[in-house]
């Protein structure tokens, strides 16, 4: 290597120079975690986890420390390449920078340090717009408090400039030999000396990059936060959040009083009134306490169910005989189009956002109440798996927040002699792990699956799941478009029937609910617009043998989305029975402040979904979809007469719940649960 260095215009010193830069960070966001975990003590109790916790934090430690190496690779290679000599101001501009990126990241790793037994977040975009007001900040904040941040702040940045100063800079001033190499070398330099970065960059070379929930591996919040990089984190809420918090709202259509007073009404009253008012609703249950076994299916389109869009083939066989035990729901909607939209609707509630998702801040969707949490706390035990990595789009942190008790996910967690995908362990295959995973639970629980093999790329056997010799071929039609989109749902469905196979044969199947719904939908034979409303439309079915018979086999048509899942279910959870129908105060509506019980009585049938810069709005009558930017109305299925007060709910929601993200309290009202 050290022959090969004399042939690129980088001397072999500058390579030494990134690898000291990049340890030199390292150890750097070391030092400031430490700081962080004894500023805390008493949060971080358990010596164990905290030990895990810096350990966790390596992954994201070096993307971080990679990214912070790239400008001064930029400008050495800036200045080898056209042969600039200007070493003086090289140093200056490299180790400018860096001492200048070290203050701020001390600033933001102390400020955190500080402030975190009170906030329980980590710092982001809001708490920076609220510190940017020196006037509240130091009206509310404790003197003590302020002169620990700023000591703790000054000392650590001291240490780590001298420490720059005195081992890193000096490999940097090593005099540097006139390069006389070709544009082809440089080139080749370039090639060779960033493929490092890129890998930490984006954190090997997995399918999905890093993200913050890549280092998460506690259920106790605070030490997964212990875990995220304080700069990473920075970066990637100001990336991600400038346009909605630097500008307020962006779907601001009215003044806020009269949004949340259109969204009330909505939800038949305020929130504190739906926690308290009391409902009469039809049971549908057998048994008060099921077990519930939630099996999320990806990027199932109601497209491929023909009970609810009659297709040219039949595609879900296995799922057409589930209905026949249960309750299909044909006007159900997916809040939004991407896996941590829907799981975040599913899970916790909360509806799917334009421009941004809620589980960019997973400070926000901690604050969220979670169906395993609520379950939790009924008795219920708890489990979610994955066959492949929950990274991208912070689904961990979705799922962790939203209370499982314990998380199977990563391929390495499963059996090996399991064939796997691109995307993880294929569903057919992950089948038996499902199983054995029910059977150790105690009952009552609460156990979700998320299945992968409908995803991009859909390198799925094609062999059938159930040992059958038809050949699951990935050409249905000719005339069909989407077709191996088509064939990897018949692939999930043959999974689905060899899951039920088993499931019957367990003594925890007789008392158990099964609830089928996807997490988005998908592009299909029928090729519509993605914010069309027939687009966004998906398949929700509550079956098994926990549903009383004189439910079975029938359709519900009250519309609805993703975000009224929780209360559904809660709903027909620990209830009394009084002549064939349930009286309860809604506990669930308490909490789920966004979900309406699809089985109770609803003033209002609506499903709302986002568009990038817009919203859709579904009703009982038909549908509105708006789009913003332009400020037009897409699509109006509904009636003349009733279209203006469509697009205002859909307007008044829209801004409501980007007004609860941005201000962490229901539609700016009140602190949420």
């Amino acid at each position: 290597m050290r022959g090969l260095l004399k042939y690129l215009p980088i001397p072999d010193h500058n390579a030494r120079y990134l690898a000291a830069l990049f340890v030199y960070w390292m150890v750097t966001f070391f030092a400031f975690r430490l700081a962080f975990l004894l500023v805390n003590l008493p949060i971080f109790s358990d010596v164990g986890l905290s030990l895990r916790g810096m350990l966790a934090a390596l992954p994201l430690d070096a993307s971080m420390a990679a990214w912070l190496c790239a400008f001064p690779w930029l400008v050495i290679l800036i200045g080898s390449s056209f042969k600039i000599r200007l070493v003086p101001l090289k140093i200056r501009l490299i180790s400018g920078m860096t001492l200048i990126i070290t203050l701020i990241y001390a600033l933001i790793a102390t400020g955190e340090a500080a402030v975190y037994s009170e906030w329980k977040s980590k710092l982001n975009f809001k708490a920076l717009s609220f510190l940017a007001q020196p006037s509240e900040f130091l009206a509310i904040a404790d003197v003590s408090q302020i002169l620990m941040m700023a000591g703790l702040w000054l000392a650590m940045a001291a240490i780590a400039i001298v420490a720059y100063l005195r081992w890193v800079q000096p490999v940097l001033q090593k005099k540097i030999p006139e390069a006389s190499t070709s544009k082809l070398a440089s080139f080749l330099m370039l090639a060779i000396y960033s493929l490092p970065l890129a890998f930490f960059v984006r954190g090997g070379t997995g399918r999905m990059p890093i993200s913050m929930s890549s280092v998460y591996y506690s259920s106790n919040p605070a030490y997964n936060d212990l875990a995220v990089n304080p700069g990473w984190n920075m970066m990637f809420q100001l990336l991600n959040s400038w346009a909605v918090f630097g500008k307020g709202n962006p779907f601001e259509f009215m003044p806020i009083e009269s949004a949340r007073g259109i969204v009330r009404e909505m939800h038949a009253g305020a929130p504190q009134e739906v926690a308290l008012r009391s409902s009469l609703q039809t049971s549908i249950l057998s048994s008060s306490r099921p077990n519930i076994v939630l099996l999320i299916l990806e990027s199932w389109s109601a497209d491929m169910i023909s009970s609810i869009t009659k297709g040219p083939e039949e595609f879900t066989p296995e799922f057409h005989k589930l209905e026949k035990d249960g309750i299909l729901f044909t006007r159900f909607h997916a809040n939004g189009n991407r896996s941590q939209q829907g799981i975040t609707s599913i899970l916790m509630g909360f509806p799917a956002l334009g421009l941004v998702t809620a589980a960019d801040d997973l400070g926000f969707v901690a604050r969220l109440p979670g169906l395993g949490k609520h379950l939790g706390k009924a008795g219920y035990d708890s489990a979610f798996i994955y066959g492949g990595r929950l990274d991208f789009g912070n689904i961990t942190g979705v799922v962790m927040n939203a209370g499982f008790q314990k998380i199977k996910s990563g391929e390495e967690n499963f059996p090996r002699d399991l064939q796997r995908g691109s995307m993880g362990v294929h569903d057919g295959e992950i089948v038996g792990e499902v199983i054995s995973e029910a059977d150790q639970l105690k009952e009552p629980f609460f156990l979700a699956q998320f299945t992968l093999s409908s995803h991009a790329p859909y390198d799925f056997p094609l062999a059938d799941p159930q040992g059958t010799s038809k050949n699951l071929s990935k050409n249905l039609s000719e005339h069909l478009g989407e077709a191996l989109y088509a064939s990897s749902i018949r692939y999930t469905d043959a999974a689905l029937g060899k899951f039920f196979a088993k499931a019957k044969t367990r003594p925890w199947y007789k008392n158990t609910l099964f609830v089928l719904v996807a997490d988005h939908s998908h592009n299909s034979w029928r090729d519509l617009p993605s914010w069309h409303p027939e687009y966004r439309k998906i398949p929700l079915l509550l079956t098994g043998p926990a549903i009383k018979k004189e439910f079975r086999g029938t359709q519900n048509r009250t519309v609805g989305s993703q975000v009224d899942i929780p209360a559904t279910i809660l709903g027909q959870v620990g209830q009394t029975e009084q002549s064939g129908e349930r009286t309860k105060t809604s506990h669930a509506a308490k909490e789920f402040e966004w979900s309406r019980d699809l089985l109770g009585n609803q003033k209002n049938q609506f499903a709302q979904y986002e568009l990038n810069y817009g919203f859709g709005f579904v009703t009982s009558d038909g549908a509105i979809v708006y789009d913003k930017s332009s400020n037009r109305t897409m699509l109006s299925t509904v009636p003349d007469h009733s279209s203006r007060v469509a697009t205002r709910m859909g307007m008044a929601y829209t801004q409501c719940t980007m007004q609860t993200f941005i201000d962490g309290q229901w539609c700016g009202a009140k602190p949420l649960f």
